[in-house]
C-alpha cells in the first residue's frame, strides 16, 4: 500500500504547512478532472450530515440592520479630502487577521473594519506588518490608524486615542505537563513577550530580577518557542488560544488567565487628523460592544468544538494508563505525505484531530518492514498498534478491530494512453495487470478473473510504474492516490480507462483487538469531526491546479497579427539600412570633392545604425515579453477557470447530491438555495472572465460604452480611483471605426490604465474621445507621480518601457500616432492619434 523509507523514524504529531501538489502537466485535464470530480463527489457517501451554514449575522446591537452613522457636513467633507485611510496591524495576529485558502483576508479585525466601513461609508483598507515596526510606520504617516493599541502606548507615540473599543485578558502558555499553577511561577523562567506592548512588561516586572525576557513577532513564534523549548513561558491573552487549535499546537496549554486583569485597546490616529478620531468614535458607538462580541464570537467559536468528547469509565481507565499508540505510516500520497523530516496528509490531519479531541497519544513510526509484514504483526499484537488506511475485510476482522470509514474512493482501471481501447475489467484477458500484493483487488483478481496475467508488487507506486514502463498492461488502483502519483512522478502516459467491478475503496483505522477501548475512542472522536472540516481537510490536499489551454484560434490571430507587424518592422528597417548603404558607397566616389559631406554623412550613418541597433534590440525584447504575457495570460484563465468556475461547478454536483440525502422539505429547500447561489456565483466568474478575454461591450455597443465600463468596474470599483469619462466623437464618425481599429485603441487604453494603477499612486485618472479634422483622439490623464518619457526605465521596470514600445508601434501600424507628455510630480497626459479616413466605408 506504500513504499518505505530505509530506516526506522518516528514523527511528532505536527502539521503547520499544508501540502500543495506540484503543477501538472498540460497533456493531462481530463485525468485531472476525473480526479478531482470523482474525489470529491464520492466522498459525499461519508458526509451524510451537511455542514452547517448560518446566514451572515448582524453586529448590529439590534436584529434589524441600523442605519448608517450621522455625520456632520465637516466631517463627511473630510472624508471626501481623505479617501482610502490606511489602518495598520501587526502580522500573524491569529484569529484577528489571517489569510484563507484564497488568499483573502478574514478575521476579528476585518470583519470590524467591514462594520466600520458600513457604518461610516468609507473605505478603510487594512494594512499589516511586523510588530516592531508598526510605530515606526506610523510615524512616518505610511499608515494612518493603528487598529489597537493600549492608551498609553498611544500617548508615549505621540497619537492620538479613540474611546475604548476592546478589552483583553492576560494568560499565561506553557509546555503541557508543566507546574505553572500561580504568576509566582514566573520567576526564574525564560518568558517570551511581544514589542511595543506595555500591560505584559507590568505584570513581568516583580519577576525581572530572576526572570529573562525574549521577544518574538507573533503570538505564533512565541508558542513555537515555548514548545521547542527556547523558552519557559508566553504571556499573551486569552484570545491566542485560537493558534492553538488553528496550528495544531498539541505541546502547548493555556496554564493561567489572570481573570482581574483587564487591558483596554483604542485606536491610535496620527495626531494632524483630529477629524478621524471624532469620526471613528461614532462608528465604534454605532457598532457596540454586542456588535463586537458577536465578532469575537464568530471566530472564537471554533474552539468550542475543543471540549473533548465523553467517554465511558472503561475509555477513561485505558486513557489513564497513558498508552502511546505506535500509528504506522508510510509514503502514500495524498493520505500520507513524506516531506523532508515531517509527514503530512489526509490521514495525518484525521489523526490529529482525533488526538486533540480525545487524548490519545499516537507516535507515527516509518519501519523497514513491508506493509504486509506490518499488518501480520499488528494482527499477531506484536505491534504497530494501528495501521492507517486499511479496507475492512472479512478475513481480517478476527484479529483486529476496525473503526468507522473516514474515506472514500473508487476503484479505477489505468492503462497507457496509447494501449488499446478498454471499457471494462474483461477486456484485460491474456493481459498483465499490475497488483499490489495481499489487497482486495490482488485476491479477487486471482479468484474470480483466472485469463488476466498478473504480476505482484509489495508497492502500489511499483504497480504503476511496472504500467508506466511497459512491463504491465493495466492497474487496479484508488482514484485519489493514482491520479496524485501520476502528477507527483510525472507519468503522464497513463490515464483513466474504465471504471471497476470492485467498488469503492473503503478506509478505516486497522486497531489491535485487545484495545477496544481505542476502537470505540476513534470513532467517537471521528463522529465530532464536521462535514465542513472533512472537506476543509480534503480541499488542503486535492486542490489541483492545471491548464486548460486557451484557444487556436486566439493564438493564431495574435501570434499572426503581432508575428506579422514585427515582421513588416523589422522588413522596413532592413530595407532601409540598406538603402543607407547604398547612398554611402555612391558618395565615397569622389573622397576629393565631397570630403566633409562624406564625414556628415558617415557620421549619420553611424548614428542610424546605432538607432538600428538598439530598434533591432527593441523589439527582440518587445517579443520575448508578449511570449511572457501569453503564457501568463493562459496561467491566470486556468487558475481563475479552475479555483472559481470549476470549484463552483463541482460543489453545485455536491450539493444537488446532498438533496437526495436530505430528511425534510426544508433541508431540501436549503439545499436548493445554496445550489442556486453557486450557480449564480459561478455565472458571474464566468461573465467576469468573458470580459477580460473581450468585452462584449466592445462588440456590441462600441469603443466608449467599453472603456466606460472598464473604467467603472476595473479602475474606480476595484482600486478606489476616481474616474470621468467623456465622449465628444461625432457619430457619423463613431460608425466609420473599423472593428480592428476598435480593438486596439481599447487595447491600448486598457493598457495605460494599468500603468497608471500599477506605477502613476494617482487619484485621479480621466479618459477623453474626440474628434477633429478627420482624426480621432484618445486622451488618458492622471494626476500621479509622473515621470520623464526620454529617460529610460528604472532598473527592474523594463516591462513597463515595452509596454509603452509595444502601444506605440501598434499605433504606427493603423497610421496613428502616440504621444506623451509627463514630468516628475506633474501626472502624465497620454494621447492616442488615428485619422478617421482609415477607416471610412465600414458603414
Amino acid at each position: 500500500m506504500e513504499s518505505m523509507k530505509n530506516k526506522n523514524k518516528t514523527f511528532p504529531i505536527k502539521r503547520e504547512k499544508p501540502h500543495r501538489p506540484p503543477e501538472t502537466s498540460k497533456h493531462m485535464p481530463w485525468v485531472l478532472l476525473f480526479f478531482v470530480l470523482f474525489s470529491l463527489i464520492s466522498s459525499l457517501n461519508l458526509d451524510v450530515a451537511r455542514a452547517e451554514k448560518p446566514a451572515r449575522e448582524s453586529f448590529t446591537d439590534n436584529e434589524e440592520i441600523k442605519p448608517g452613522v450621522s455625520l456632520t457636513a465637516e466631517e463627511s467633507a473630510w472624508l471626501d479630502e481623505h479617501p482610502g485611510i490606511r489602518i495598520g496591524l501587526p502580522e500573524g495576529l491569529v484569529p484577528y487577521v489571517m489569510e484563507n485558502h484564497q488568499g483573502n483576508q478574514v478575521g476579528i479585525l476585518v470583519d470590524f473594519k467591514d462594520e466600520l466601513n458600513r457604518a461610516l461609508k468609507t473605505n478603510f483598507v487594512l494594512k499589516t506588518m511586523p510588530s516592531s515596526r508598526i510605530f515606526e510606520m506610523s510615524g512616518n504617516k505610511d499608515i494612518d490608524v493603528i487598529y489597537a493599541v493600549e492608551p498609553r502606548k498611544a500617548e508615549q507615540e505621540d497619537l492620538m486615542p479613540t474611546d475604548v473599543w476592546a478589552i483583553g485578558y492576560p494568560a499565561l502558555y506553557a509546555r503541557k505537563g508543566s507546574s505553572i499553577k500561580t504568576p509566582d511561577d514566573m520567576a526564574g523562567k525564560t518568558i517570551v513577550l511581544r514589542p511595543n506592548t506595555v500591560w505584559d512588561k507590568e505584570i513581568v516586572r516583580p519577576y525581572a530580577s530572576t526572570a529573562k525576557i525574549v521577544y518574538a513577532e507573533t503570538p505564533l513564534d512565541a508558542m513555537r518557542m515555548v514548545i521547542n523549548e527556547e523558552a519557559d513561558l508566553y504571556l499573551g491573552l486569552t484570545s491566542h488560544m485560537h493558534a492553538v487549535t488553528r496550528y495544531r499546537l498539541f505541546g502547548i496549554s493555556q496554564a493561567y488567565v489572570f481573570q482581574e486583569t483587564q487591558v483596554p485597546f483604542v485606536m491610535g490616529v496620527r495626531p494632524d487628523w483630529p477629524m478621524l478620531v471624532s469620526i471613528l468614535n461614532k462608528g465604534l458607538a454605532h457598532i457596540g460592544r454586542e456588535g463586537l462580541g458577536k465578532i469575537v464570537k464568530k471566530w472564537i467559536k471554533a474552539d468550542e468544538r475543543e471540549i473533548g468528547i465523553k467517554l465511558s469509565d472503561e475509555e477513561q481507565a485505558w486513557l489513564a494508563q497513558n498508552h502511546t499508540v505506535r500509528a504506522r505510516v508510510g509514503n502514500f500520497p495524498p493520505y500520507m505525505i513524506f516531506n523532508e523530516e515531517e509527514i503530512t496528509g489526509i490521514v495525518i490531519d484525521y489523526l490529529n484531530l482525533i488526538a486533540q479531541r480525545s487524548g490519545v497519544r499516537f507516535e507515527f513510526v516509518s519501519e523497514t518492514r513491508s506493509w504486509q509484514e506490518a499488518l501480520k504483526s499488528l494482527m499477531n499484537l506484536r505491534g504497530p498498534d494501528l495501521m492507517t488506511s486499511l479496507s475492512p475485510m472479512a478475513e481480517r476482522e478476527p484479529y483486529m478491530d476496525f473503526s468507522e470509514p473516514y474515506m472514500i474512493s473508487p476503484r479505477m482501471l489505468f492503462t497507457r494512453t496509447d494501449a488499446e481501447f478498454i471499457s471494462r475489467i474483461d477486456d484485460l484477458s491474456g493481459r498483465t495487470l499490475a497488483v499490489p500484493y495481499g489487497t482486495l483487488v490482488h485476491k479477487r483478481i486471482e479468484k474470480e478473473y483466472p485469463d488476466i496475467g498478473l504480476l505482484v508488487y509489495d508497492t502500489d507506486l511499483k504497480s504503476i510504474e511496472a504500467v508506466s514502463t511497459g512491463r504491465a498492461d493495466a492497474y487496479i488502483g484508488n482514484l485519489i492516490n493514482t491520479s496524485y502519483e501520476i502528477l507527483l512522478r510525472g507519468f503522464t502516459n497513463l490515464k483513466v480507462a474504465a471504471p471497476t467491478p470492485f467498488g469503492d475503496d473503503l478506509y478505516t483505522f486497522g486497531i489491535r483487538r485487545d484495545w477496544p477501548e481505542l476502537s470505540s475512542i476513534i470513532n467517537k472522536a471521528l463522529n465530532t469531526i464536521t462535514p465542513a472540516e472533512k472537506m476543509a481537510i480534503r480541499k488542503r490536499y486535492l486542490t489541483i491546479k492545471y491548464e486548460h489551454g486557451i484557444s487556436i484560434k486566439d493564438v493564431l490571430k495574435w501570434g499572426l497579427g503581432l508575428g506579422g507587424g514585427a515582421f513588416l518592422i523589422i522588413l522596413l528597417i532592413v530595407s532601409w539600412n540598406r538603402s543607407l548603404a547604398t547612398k554611402v558607397r555612391e558618395r565615397t566616389v569622389d573622397l576629393d570633392g565631397i570630403n566633409k559631406s562624406l564625414e556628415y554623412e558617415i557620421g549619420e550613418r553611424k548614428e542610424k545604425e546605432q538607432q538600428l541597433e538598439e530598434y533591432q534590440h527593441r523589439l527582440k525584447a518587445l517579443a520575448s515579453q508578449l511570449t511572457l504575457a501569453e503564457e501568463r495570460e493562459r496561467r491566470s484563465l486556468a487558475a481563475d477557470l479552475h479555483d472559481h468556475v470549476g470549484h463552483s461547478l463541482a460543489l453545485a454536483r455536491m450539493q444537488l447530491n446532498g438533496i437526495l440525502d436530505a430528511q425534510s422539505e426544508v433541508e431540501r429547500n436549503m439545499l436548493v438555495k445554496d445550489i442556486s447561489h453557486i450557480l449564480l456565483k459561478s455565472l458571474q466568474d464566468t461573465r467576469s472572465l468573458i470580459f477580460e478575454l473581450s468585452s462584449p461591450t466592445l462588440n456590441e455597443i462600441g469603443l466608449g460604452a467599453a472603456i466606460s465600463e472598464w473604467l467603472e468596474e476595473r479602475v474606480e470599483k476595484k482600486y478606489g480611483l476616481k474616474t470621468e469619462f467623456v465622449d465628444e466623437i461625432d457619430e457619423r464618425l463613431r460608425k466609420t471605426l473599423e472593428d480592428n481599429v476598435r480593438a486596439v485603441l481599447f487595447r491600448n487604453v486598457r493598457e495605460l490604465l494599468t500603468n497608471v494603477i500599477k506605477h502613476a499612486k494617482a487619484g485621479n485618472v480621466s479618459v477623453h474621445l474626440k474628434s477633429e479634422d478627420r482624426l480621432m483622439n484618445v486622451i488618458v490623464e492622471d494626476d500621479g507621480v509622473g515621470f520623464d518619457p526620454q529617460a529610460a526605465p528604472p532598473e527592474g521596470e523594463e516591462k513597463r518601457g515595452y509596454g509603452l514600445f509595444s502601444i506605440r508601434e501598434r499605433m504606427a501600424d493603423m497610421e496613428g500616432s502616440f504621444d506623451i507628455q509627463s514630468e516628475p510630480g506633474k501626472g502624465c497626459r497620454a494621447v492616442l492619434t488615428v485619422p478617421v479616413e482609415k477607416s471610412e466605408g465600414a458603414e
